[in-house]
């Protein structure tokens, strides 16, 4: 691997540590009940590993079949999964019933954005790790020939 490959990881890495010392790590961990980001960013890591560790070794010429590219699409996949279920978390506290006074809207706006921050997070968090794995195959791929 060359010194280019580890220096635009060592970028992505220190962008990570700075989103982490600003508080914006904790605050996808602490707004993602469903902890789907944590599992996103597992997934993220296998797809690393087995990327790393050769992808002649996990990918099937017979079938084209790559672990790494599968896990790369999951990635997506998880955090559009997250979308919907902080929707549902979030819809799930509107009672139009109640809605006719403050004291009854208050916890119904709370959910609503307890479930909004899940959707959010969880999706740019998907977005993200499956982008930058994307960027780790196709290095591997380009430089993988020469």
């Amino acid at each position: 691997m060359s010194v280019r490959f580890w220096l635009a990881q060592s970028v992505g890495l220190a962008g990570l540590f700075v989103f982490w010392r600003l508080g914006y790590v904790n605050l996808v961990l602490e707004s993602d009940q469903t902890y789907l980001s944590v599992v996103i960013f597992c997934m993220f890591l296998i797809g690393c590993g087995f990327t790393w560790w050769g992808k002649r070794i996990v990918h099937d010429e017979a079938t084209g079949f790559d672990k790494a590219d599968w896990l790369r699409r999951r990635l997506v996949s998880f955090g559009f999964i997250g979308t919907m279920l902080g929707f549902i978390i979030a819809l799930s506290g509107v009672n139009a019933d109640s809605a006719n006074s403050i004291d009854a809207i208050r916890p119904m706006v709370t959910q609503l954005i307890s479930g909004m921050g899940v959707a959010l997070f969880t999706t740019l968090v998907g977005l993200i790790t499956s982008e930058w794995l994307g960027f780790i195959i196709e290095w591997f791929d380009i430089h993988e020939s020469e």
